[in-house]
This record gives structure tokens, C-alpha cells and sequence, in this order.
């Protein structure tokens, strides 16, 4: 690993411990988390975004806009909090419906932590009541295809980063550059 790696990775590992007691200590006084982008620029600040109002666009359109905001700011890491809903099934059985509309759905808050380096899907499991997290978060883990094995999962988020944000050639310019603590 060389030393814009470490950098990238020992600043991921912070946001990963500040974001998780953020989680811990937000949602159970407000039973909710907004969608959040925090994004580390150039210069190793964090800029925050909120995106609740591009979560209630269709899918296209809430791409297009994250692919606009990811790309105006280049963010060496990117990171979103937000929840979802997650269902869970056995490797013989198939989900039909998405898990936003299956009976068997739990809300679940993810943390995504993502750079050209490395990518991370952190879920923080929801109480059947929505009043509390339980755990300390677990990486994201979906069956894969054909052979059923469990692989980590992508996400729209990951894709649209790996599209409009900067590769890791720029990462490495920008943080040598700048003289970001390596």
C-alpha cells in the first residue's frame, strides 16, 4: 500500500468510526436519517450535501443529479448515509418484488464510503419498532448468481462514482499536490 492509499484509507476508517457514532447517536432521537453526501475534496475538507429532495425523484433523475454533484466536486472519498429496506432470504428461495415493497422487509441505515481505492457498504440494522440501531454495523452482503455465494454488493452510488469521480491517477495528483497528511 502506498502512502495516498493509507491516506485514503486510514481517512475512510475515521469517517466509517465518526459516521457509525453519528448514526448511533442521531437516529434514535429522531427515528430518521436524512440522505446525506459527505464528500472529502481536494483539500481534505468534508463538504456535506443534503440530498432528501433528489431521493424523492424518480431513479434516473436522482442519478443524473448525484453524477452532477459527485462530478462538480470530485470528491476524493465519497460517503452517503441513508436508509433502505433489505430483505432476507434463504439461497433456494427468489425475492419477486423489490425489497421496498416485500411483506418481509426490515429498514436498515447504510453507510457507503467509497473512493477509486476502495469501496464499503456499512448496514446498521433498524428495531422492528424503527426506535433504535442494533449493532455496531455489518459490511453489505447479497447472494450472488448463479452459484449462490456471498459476494459484497454494489450500489447505484458505486457506479455513479466509479463514472463521474475521480480516478485513481487524479486522487494520487490531488493528494501529493496538496500535501494532504500521507
Amino acid at each position: 500500500m502506498n502512502k495516498v492509499e493509507k491516506y485514503i484509507s486510514d481517512k475512510s476508517k475515521e469517517l466509517e468510526l465518526n459516521l457509525t457514532r453519528f448514526i448511533q447517536r442521531v437516529f434514535p432521537e429522531s427515528q430518521e436519517i436524512v440522505p446525506t453526501l459527505f464528500l472529502i475534496d481536494n483539500t481534505g475538507q468534508m463538504n456535506l450535501v443534503n440530498v432528501n429532495q433528489i431521493f424523492a425523484l424518480s431513479k434516473d433523475e436522482r442519478d443524473i443529479h448525484l453524477a452532477f454533484i459527485i462530478n462538480q466536486f470530485k470528491p476524493i472519498i465519497c460517503c452517503m448515509i441513508n436508509e433502505a429496506w433489505s430483505v432476507f432470504v434463504n439461497r433456494d428461495e427468489s425475492l419477486d418484488v423489490m425489497p421496498s415493497e416485500s411483506p418481509k422487509r426490515e429498514e436498515i441505515v447504510l453507510l457507503h464510503i467509497i473512493s477509486p481505492f476502495q469501496t464499503q457498504m456499512i448496514t446498521f440494522n433498524v428495531t422492528p419498532d424503527f426506535q433504535n440501531i442494533t449493532g455496531e454495523g455489518q459490511p453489505f452482503k447479497t447472494l450472488s448468481e448463479p452459484n449462490g455465494e456471498m459476494k459484497n454488493m454494489s450500489s447505484f452510488l458505486v457506479e455513479i462514482y466509479e463514472k463521474t469521480g475521480p480516478s485513481k491517477t487524479e486522487v494520487e495528483q490531488v493528494v501529493i499536490k496538496n500535501k494532504l497528511k500521507v
